[in-house]
Order: structure tokens, then C-alpha cells, then sequence
């Protein structure tokens, strides 16, 4: 338990914990912040100014848009999974929860959030001043290199099994949350388009309505599927992959 002396003296209690606490402090800065301060919003020619002025005005609405950004919810993921490690750490790699299956999980999609932000959104659109700068990289670069280098090189595991037993029991689980994030997302971003409000689809490519780049919104929604499919599948084994060979290198020794 998190009580006892020995906790303390494994330094990457503290690793856990700093990065934990970092990454959950600035996903509810993120929130609060807008919450106490003012919601603002760029204009956006995608709807009226009078949808901007209602969603501005609207802190529940605001709250439920951020909220299921894939951004927010992997890095709550990370959040809550370092945290608990580090409290509980002898429960890692052995809990279901604090496991090798699930750790690497919440590692693929935070990878996931790393390489699409930072090879499809960034280049589009870029954070206008100091503090989102300074929320945007530790979401979307911090947070994922701190959880991808933990898991491949810290963490403590067991499970774990060569690539083709892994395919056959374990890699199609990692695709529940994608597509439940995105059955949710496409009805919830209609039923906004169709009403006019502000922010329908939380990323371009969901929004199968409004070309980009010369592509028309539906063009785009298929591409994204199979990039993100692809990605699931070669991170999870790309990191299966390093794991399995670093733990026969250490059987061998």
C-alpha cells in the first residue's frame, strides 16, 4: 500500500506521481479555467456568430465538448493510471486494472493522441497564446512520451506473450474504446450540426459535412478509420513487440 516505507524509496513512485499529478492538474485547468474566468471561442465561418455567443454562454455545454475530446479522455486515462501505480504499486503489473494489458492500452491510445495531433492538427491550427502552448504540449507531447517511456521501460510486467498469441487474445479489445468514442461522437456531432450549434465534431475529420484540404468531410472520415485502425494494431504490436524481446533479454541474463 502507499503507506509503507518501501513505497518511497523506489524512485519511480515519484515519477508516477509528478507526471500524474501534472497531467490531471492541467486537464482540469483546462476545464476550470474557462469555467471561472470566461468561455471564449474564435470565430469560426462552420456557424453563427449567435452559435458561438450561446456556447460561450453555456458552461454545461462547454463542459460536456470538452469532455469528449479523445485528448482529454486518453490523458484522464493516463491521469488516473499513473496515479493509481504509484500509490498502489504492488498491484503493478499484477492487477487487472494496473496491468500489462490494460497499461498498454491506455499507452496505444495516448500514442494515438501524440501522432495525430502532432501530424494532422497542429499544422492546421496552433494555440494562440503562452498558457495553450504550454496546455497543448504537455497533453499532447508530455503526457504521452512520459506514459510510452514508463510502460516500455519501467513498469514491472507479467502476461507477456508473443505477438501471434497476442493478436489472437488481447489486440481486438483495444479497439472497443475507438469505435465506441466514435459511434458516440458522429451522433452526438449531427445531431449539433443539424441544430446549428458550435462545435459539431470535435475534429475536422468527423465532420463529414464540411470538405478540408480540397477532400470532402466523408473522404476524410475514411481515411481517419484506417489510420487509426492501422495504428492501433501496429503500436500494440510495436510495444508487444519491445516488452516481449526486453523481458527474454532479462530471462536470459
Amino acid at each position: 500500500m502507499f503507506y509503507q516505507k518501501e513505497t518511497w524509496k523506489d524512485w519511480r513512485v515519484y515519477y508516477k506521481l509528478f507526471f500524474g499529478g501534472l497531467i490531471g492538474a492541467v486537464c482540469l485547468y483546462g476545464w476550470i479555467s474557462p469555467l471561472v474566468n470566461g468561455i471564449t471561442i474564435p470565430p469560426n465561418a462552420a456557424w453563427s456568430d449567435e452559435a458561438s455567443q450561446n456556447f460561450m454562454k453555456d458552461k454545461g455545454d462547454f463542459t460536456f465538448n470538452y469532455f469528449s475530446f479523445f485528448t482529454i479522455q486518453t490523458n484522464i486515462l493516463v491521469w488516473v493510471w499513473l496515479l493509481a501505480a504509484g500509490l498502489f504499486p504492488k498491484y503493478e503489473g499484477k492487477s487487472k486494472w494496473l496491468g500489462y494489458n490494460m497499461a498498454l492500452a491506455i499507452t496505444v491510445y495516448i500514442s494515438i493522441t501524440f501522432l495525430i495531433y502532432n501530424a494532422m492538427l497542429l499544422p492546421a491550427a496552433q494555440p494562440t497564446n503562452a498558457m495553450g502552448w504550454f496546455l497543448t504540449v504537455i497533453q499532447h507531447m508530455v503526457c504521452p512520451i512520459a506514459m510510452i517511456v514508463y510502460f516500455l521501460f519501467m513498469m514491472p510486467k507479467n502476461e507477456i506473450i508473443p505477438n501471434r498469441q497476442y493478436w489472437n487474445k488481447q489486440v481486438w479489445k483495444l479497439y472497443f474504446y475507438p469505435i465506441l468514442w466514435g459511434i458516440f461522437n458522429m451522433i452526438r456531432g449531427e445531431f449539433r450540426w443539424q441544430a446549428g450549434k458550435a462545435y459539431p465534431y470535435q475534429y475536422f475529420f468527423l465532420n463529414v459535412h464540411k470538405p478540408f484540404a480540397g477532400l470532402p468531410g466523408a473522404a476524410w472520415f475514411v481515411i481517419a478509420i484506417i489510420i487509426i485502425a492501422g495504428l492501433v494494431f501496429g503500436l500494440a504490436t510495436l510495444y508487444n513487440t519491445i516488452c516481449y524481446k526486453l523481458g527474454q533479454r532479462k530471462l536470459q541474463k
